[in-house]
């Protein structure tokens, strides 16, 4: 009689034990973690990309400028299908903010003429 009942529990039985619900939760949570790390990961990727565009933005633009209004005079020579080409002008190194990597060498020419 006893093993009626049990099969009859069994039978009319239907969800999910305790033990499978606390599982599903904890692969949900590891899951949830994994994502949201990626998604903080990606988030400072995109704004130290985004300040290394504005610092390379400051930098050009005052670069372009100063090359403009003095710099070092120099001049640039090169050749073109066998013609020698000298460009004279002047030229600047400048670094903008904290980064160091951020930096530009600008050559603004002045004339060209040719050897």
């Amino acid at each position: 009689m006893k093993k009626d009942k049990r099969t009859k529990l069994k039978k009319g039985c239907r969800g999910f034990t305790l033990v499978e619900v606390i599982v599903a939760v904890a692969i949900l949570a590891m899951a949830s973690l994994v994502l949201v790390a990626a998604f903080n990961s990606s988030l400072r990727l995109f704004q130290r990309g985004v300040d290394m565009e504005t610092f390379g933005d400051q930098a050009f633009a005052r670069a372009e400028t100063e090359t403009e209004t003095g710099g070092s005079q120099d001049s640039l020579s090169f050749s073109v299908e066998g013609t020698m080409v000298t460009v004279r002008g002047s030229y600047g190194t400048f670094e903008e903010g904290q980064d160091p990597r951020v930096s530009f060498t600008l050559f603004a020419p002045a004339e060209a003429a040719e050897d």
